[in-house]
């Protein structure tokens, strides 16, 4: 009997601490709030609120009504990631940011482009980043790893997905 106790013990002690575990190493359910409201309150205030290490291109400044996020999963870990964007003239979703979380840093900025140098999600969740030389325009296609919190260049040709942004007011 004790021998039962013992195994039922050891047992309910392995479910507690792989439970306590996983918590640890996944994203909290809503680590993106504070990024967003950083946005709200930027286009609510002029972005006098604006922070040197988060710096906002103008182009999203000059659009708010075209300008959103969107929470998707990148890589298949089950934890979304947060791209910030705006809808162009034609139709296109263009993001200059995308959010990650890490257990190590928390919530940051992992990749940057804007003023002319834009991201498009593509399909398979492949990132294209398009920026210009001259008149031509250069294209790089990148997969997100959480593990290592980075971009890593993916052979072949993508073309952008129309998406439909969240507004940061909605």
């Amino acid at each position: 009997m004790r021998r039962l106790y013992k195994i039922l013990a050891i047992g309910l002690a392995a479910i507690i601490l792989t439970g306590v575990i996983r918590s640890c190493l996944i994203a909290p359910k809503d680590w993106y709030q504070m990024t967003l409201r950083y946005y709200k309150e930027g286009y609510s205030s002029s972005w006098s609120n604006e922070r040197p290490d988060l710096k906002v291109y103008d182009v999203l400044k000059n659009r708010p009504s075209k300008s959103g996020y969107l929470l998707t999963d990148l890589d298949g870990d089950g934890d979304d990631e947060l791209l910030i964007g705006f809808t162009d003239i034609a139709g296109a979703t263009r993001f200059t940011d995308i959010y990650t979380w890490t257990r190590s840093d928390g919530a940051h900025r992992a990749l940057t482009r804007g003023d002319g140098c834009y991201i498009y999600l593509c399909a398979d969740n492949v990132i294209r980043v398009d920026s210009f030389s001259g008149t031509d325009v250069v294209s790089q296609f990148l997969k997100y790893d959480h593990k290592s919190d980075s971009f890593t260049e993916v052979n072949g040709e993508y073309a952008p997905k129309i998406m439909n942004l969240n507004s940061f007011w909605g």
